[in-house]
């Protein structure tokens, strides 16, 4: 059974929230503004490096993303195009002279767990160094587009890459850091250096291995659950009542329905679409 960091992180949110998304597969058909432009975002710098990777010099790279961006037009909201084109002309003359070898795009990996479950991965962006400081490393780019940079508690909390190199590790790639690679879409501001920030994040072997026991842990229990009848789950997928989680949860309208114990039929057609991993949403994680 695959059990991503993002299902454990979901079910760590919301047990009903899990259920929702997991068990019954639903997801949302209209998305936030935020999402859109993370979705548009990692789909460029997808092509973009990509290009680079498949021999493309840095302007021919630039045109391929900038070709994603234009084909985008009629799909996306015209605000939302011309702010990542934007921010994407931007990345490309503050980065254009980057020195790493793109060793993978969009890379799935996977490795099975001791409980009978396989953690599955997909990186942004995986490079390989062959000179300088990192000379002979691994490093996971993560793509992160954000209205403001991540805070130092924050970072703190960022586990998600350090489960992606315990798992690299065990595959055998030499990776010892993470580049959280950061582009803020906040509006107005001029100085690229409050536009752009890569945080590195280095963990420790006694980090990684208490992040991956509870991984283990958790992915144990939502085994068990996923192994119940989907109306056995449902019974016991108690609600989070939290204002500030549940203010932004895309269930919302459909959990206080069924709370009220009204029928949510009407919702779940109107508002929902079974699950679908060819998608933008799912294939980036929003």
């Amino acid at each position: 059974m695959l059990i991503s960091n993002s299902e454990v992180d979901t079910a760590l949110r919301c047990k009903r929230l899990h259920y929702y998304q997991y068990a019954l597969g639903l997801y949302p058909k209209q998305l936030s503004r935020a999402n859109h432009i993370g979705l548009l975002g990692h789909h460029v710098l997808e092509h973009y490096y990509q290009a680079i990777m498949d021999g493309a010099s840095r302007e021919d790279a630039f045109r391929a993303g900038m070709n994603q961006i234009v084909a985008s037009y009629g799909h996306e909201e015209p605000d939302i195009v011309k702010l990542v084109s934007q921010r994407f002309m931007q990345y490309h003359e503050k980065y254009k002279n980057e020195r790493f070898k793109v060793a993978g795009v969009e890379s799935v990996f996977s490795i099975p767990l001791e409980n009978g479950t396989t953690y599955p991965l997909t990186l942004d962006l995986l490079a390989y160094y062959e000179d300088g400081n990192w000379e002979g490393e691994y490093v996971i780019f993560d793509h992160k587009w954000k209205y403001d940079f991540f805070t130092t508690d924050e970072l703190s909390m960022h586990v998600q890459t350090f489960k992606y190199i315990w798992t690299l590790r065990k595959l055998g790639y030499n990776v010892r850091r993470s580049i959280l690679n950061q582009i803020r879409y906040r509006e107005g501001i001029k100085d690229i250096d409050k536009i752009f920030r890569r945080e590195v994040l280095v963990p420790t072997d006694t980090q990684m291995e208490n992040i991956m026991r509870e991984h283990l842990a958790v992915s144990s229990e939502i085994k068990a659950a996923k192994e119940q009848p989907v109306a056995w789950y449902k019974d016991h997928a108690p609600r989070r009542f939290n204002a500030k989680d549940c203010g932004f949860c895309y269930f919302r309208i459909l959990c206080r329905q069924e709370l009220m114990g009204k029928d949510p039929s009407a919702t779940i057609t109107n508002m929902f679409a079974p699950e679908d991993p060819s998608t933008f949403y799912r294939k980036y994680g929003y």
